[in-house]
């Protein structure tokens, strides 16, 4: 039977973190929930406790990954180790990667064959790019053809999107980790340069499910803010059907 865990990366947002796990907490209050803090962040272990979630306070401090490169690729496997990490103590079938400004709207169901699932990047604000093709979040053809050698697959859907609400299938996370950080450390210096997204979570946690072969599937329950709005009604974003809001920032500190 599938079954669902959250991660949640954190730093410094104590009334962030709060509210967002409050809101899976309403429609899940079971569910393994993993906060991972960033070193160098306060404890949150006060916030995991009155939410019944497992807390891992890290040594190293990743930071927010920098404008406009991203992290480089050993933040990008500290990164990823922790979500891994995740994985192997919650033991779910599915993984969901949240960060601090989303917030659950309702009771989330997904597709148990799913590998990786999440936004489609093709839009540009609520609009399907010309001809389907958002250049900006296109996946090179140099990576994809390498992914191709790899995996004896091309990507079936080359934009990247796995931000914050994306759901992973545990065990493909778990058994390509490794394989996935020697193509990391092989490749990354060389395609970086000329995709700088490739130092951001929605684009590498997404590479992780291509280098394995396996396919992104899009998932229409999600809902990006974009631009930041704090003026928008979460409660007619639920009525639209989507039961994750992501980019909400009004629960961050000094701003409620």
């Amino acid at each position: 039977m599938a079954s669902l865990g959250i991660f949640h990366w954190n730093k410094n947002n104590k009334s962030g973190l709060d509210a967002s796990i409050a809101s899976f907490r309403k429609f899940h209050p079971d569910i393994p929930y993993f906060v991972s803090v960033d070193g160098g962040s306060e404890s949150q272990y006060d916030i995991c406790k009155k939410h019944d979630a497992i807390y891992l306070q890290n040594v190293s401090s990743l930071g927010y990954p920098a404008q406009h490169w991203g992290y480089n690729k050993f933040q990008i496997y500290e990164f990823m180790k922790r979500i891994m990490l995740a994985a192997i103590a919650m033991g779910t079938t599915h993984i969901m990667f949240c960060e601090d400004d989303v917030i659950c709207l309702d009771k989330i169901e997904f597709d148990e064959n799913w590998e990786i699932a999440s936004y489609d990047t093709r839009y540009i604000d609520g609009v399907l790019a010309p001809n389907g093709h958002n250049p900006f979040s296109y996946i090179n053809e140099e990576i994809q053809d390498e992914i191709e050698k790899i995996s004896g697959v091309r990507p079936n859907h080359p934009y990247y999107g796995a931000g914050a609400g994306t759901i992973m299938k545990t065990s493909t996370y778990i058994d390509n980790f490794y394989k996935y950080m020697d193509f990391l450390m092989k490749n990354f210096d060389r395609f970086h340069p000329n995709q700088h997204q490739f130092g951001w979570n929605d684009y590498f946690l997404q590479m992780l499910f291509f280098v394995a072969g396996k396919p992104y599937s899009i998932n229409p329950r999600l809902y990006n803010i974009h631009p930041e709005n704090p003026s928008i009604d979460l409660n007619n974003i639920k009525e639209q059907g989507f039961y994750i809001a992501h980019n909400y920032k009004n629960f961050y500190e000094g701003r409620q």
